[in-house]
């Protein structure tokens, strides 16, 4: 969605856009080669999501060092010194949301208790980068201060990677009564899925909450396969970064350094 609205505007406004990135695999090892090619080429800007918060960062010197302005969409460097614009979702807030949505659902003040706690199962593509720690953290925070009485578990790291959202998914149903599942991004919420499904019986009670409108999971929803999806407007992002990368480049238009939908 958000490529969508980034090649909708770019179109519009007569910008050459070059989309790359590693589909299957979300991590620095292999973001940082890409971008490392990407600098040969000598683009006007680079638009960039970084995978983690703070590993990228020598490498967006490097383009600074070549007078290429560097922009961040989604997620973003820990250190904006050196980013002349961020268009992002409010993930903190999201991961709040997305723990009162996990609550409602599996019917907290009827069913968790301090001697019977709800038990919660947490799939995240990554915690190294800014939208998901942010949505972690919102979650973690909201869970804190209002529901007491569930206990989360440690979070599956996926690196957008299905199959190792569903091993660890399936690990943590064996291992628990798990009563809900808060996924992090679409691939977590493919892997619950997957592993609620070969829970056979057991895993019919079990809620879900997910975020990252997919068409896939907007189907589960209205399905009833899932009690709640958090979306943040991602095409929107993906419009806004390249009006930002336009005013830098033409001097036409106003650059809000962060904006935060």
């Amino acid at each position: 969605s958000m490529k969508a609205g980034a090649t909708a505007e770019a179109k519009k406004l007569g910008i050459s856009l070059e989309f790359q990135g590693n589909p299957s695999i979300y991590s620095s090892a292999t973001q940082i080669p890409i971008v490392q090619t990407l600098l040969a080429t000598a683009p006007n800007a680079l638009v960039l999501a970084p995978t983690d918060t703070k590993a990228l960062q020598p490498l967006v010197a490097r383009y600074i060092a070549k007078k290429i302005p560097v922009f961040n969409v989604d997620s973003g460097d820990a250190n904006q010194a050196n980013i002349t614009a961020w268009v992002t979702g409010n993930n903190l807030q999201g991961g709040q949301a997305a723990a009162d949505a996990l609550a409602s659902a599996i019917g907290y003040a009827k069913h968790c208790t301090s001697a019977s706690k709800c038990i919660v199962a947490i799939g995240v593509r990554s915690i190294t980068t800014s939208t998901d720690a942010a949505r972690l953290k919102g979650f973690a925070a909201e869970v804190k201060a209002k529901y007491p009485n569930i206990k989360a578990l440690n979070p599956i790291v996926s690196n957008s990677q299905p199959a190792v959202a569903t091993t660890g998914f399936k690990q943590d149903l064996a291992a628990n009564k798990v009563a809900g599942i808060f996924a992090i991004d679409g691939t977590d919420l493919d892997g619950a899925s997957q592993a609620i499904l070969t829970d056979g019986s057991a895993g019919k009670s079990i809620k879900v909450v997910g975020y990252d409108a997919y068409s896939t999971t907007i189907k589960s929803m209205k399905a009833g396969k899932i009690s709640a999806i958090i979306s943040q407007q991602p095409a929107l992002e993906g419009k806004d970064i390249i009006d930002a990368v336009y005013a830098k480049l033409t001097g036409k238009g106003k650059i809000t350094h962060l904006t935060t939908l």
